[in-house]
């Protein structure tokens, strides 16, 4: 009509169509997604159906656009999945958006690069993180208090399934200098995520986020290499049940570090030691392994660790594939 404006709204079985076929125009299936979410953008249909097409066909494309960082750590596409997602909220869509995974990575807080800040704020603050992973990288001890700041900011819709403690960059450091500096900084936000499953890869956290953690239940640890942390970490987790120390060869497991293992053990009623680089012989390597524990005679170099030793003898090791696997039999009695 003369003097109106008007537009034919798409109908949604064919917007669907349209999103299908941008999802696999591209031979990069992220490209694919960042093409949908572009599209989004037209006007509120398009936002909802894009929604609906992306959170039913795999949210894990969203979580690899959030995680997906150049070399220089710029997460390219977080702003653009930031203003999809801000969007969903102002046009009244109250459901939340489900993230298998999110990188916490404080490089550019401390590069003051506020709208990375505030992009990280409102994903937070918007979907339902299943696995956050933290970045500890030693040069964030120059953050005089700016992590702090930032951490204190945000707001989670509910604490993450998983807690995913990773080091930047492992091979330029040693394991425990990764969170030196900044230790107190972080401690409160990790007490406030009320961690029940911990996963730590090759790094070790400072003493006051250690004390953040008493409430783990179940602890992963990927290539923590140092036995006397391990002992001393369990020994802080008082609910801890379950325990998964991956590895990628025979070469830690001494027998000094096995016994210290043994040794701390308490209440855990699940330990098991994985190899992860397994090979078909690596299995006599265990049964070896095994029977060198159980054949073990005093000498001096383990005569100051006697108790330790017969407590290593009595509990043993069981072995199922590629893994050793450690209990303690006060916790079989108990139960």
């Amino acid at each position: 009509m003369k003097g109106n404006t008007s537009h034919v709204q798409i109908p949604v079985e064919l917007l669907y169509e349209i999103f299908y076929q941008l999802s696999k125009t591209y031979n990069n299936d992220l490209d694919g997604f960042m093409a949908i979410m572009n599209a989004s953008f037209v006007n509120r249909s398009w936002l909802y159906v894009a929604y609906r097409f992306l959170n039913n066909h795999n949210t894990a494309r969203l979580a690899q656009l959030l995680n997906w960082s150049s070399s220089r750590r710029e997460y390219t596409h977080r702003s653009k999945v930031t203003r999809f997602v801000t969007l969903l909220k102002l046009v009244g869509i109250s459901e939340t958006i489900d993230i298998p995974e999110f990188t916490l990575d404080f490089h550019p807080i401390l590069n003051n690069d506020h709208r990375a800040a505030t992009d990280i704020r409102n994903l937070l603050s918007h979907c339902k993180i299943h696995r956050l992973k933290i970045l500890f990288d030693a040069n964030f001890d120059r953050s005089k208090g700016r992590i702090k700041l930032f951490l204190a900011k945000i707001h989670m819709v509910s604490s993450p399934s998983i807690v995913h403690f990773a080091a930047y960059c492992p091979q330029r450091r040693c394991q425990c200098c990764c969170a030196k500096g900044y230790d107190k900084e972080i401690a409160e936000f990790v007490q406030s995520l009320k961690v029940t499953t911990l996963v730590m890869q090759q790094m070790q956290p400072g003493i006051c986020t250690l004390a953040a953690l008493k409430t783990t239940r179940e602890l992963v640890l990927d290539r923590c290499l140092d036995s006397s942390f391990i002992s001393r970490l369990i020994q802080q987790m008082p609910l801890v049940k379950s325990v998964r120390l991956y590895q990628d060869d025979l070469s830690c497991l001494s027998t000094r570090s096995l016994t210290r293992l043994a040794t701390s053990i308490g209440f855990v009623k699940d330990f098991r030691i994985q190899i992860t680089d397994y090979r078909a012989d690596d299995g006599s390597d265990l049964y070896k392994k095994q029977q060198q524990i159980s054949n073990m005679t005093i000498n001096s170099e383990l005569i100051s660790h006697l108790d330790d030793l017969k407590l290593l003898q009595q509990t043993g090791f069981s072995i199922c594939g590629n893994e050793l696997i450690l209990s303690n039999p006060e916790v079989h009695c108990a139960t």
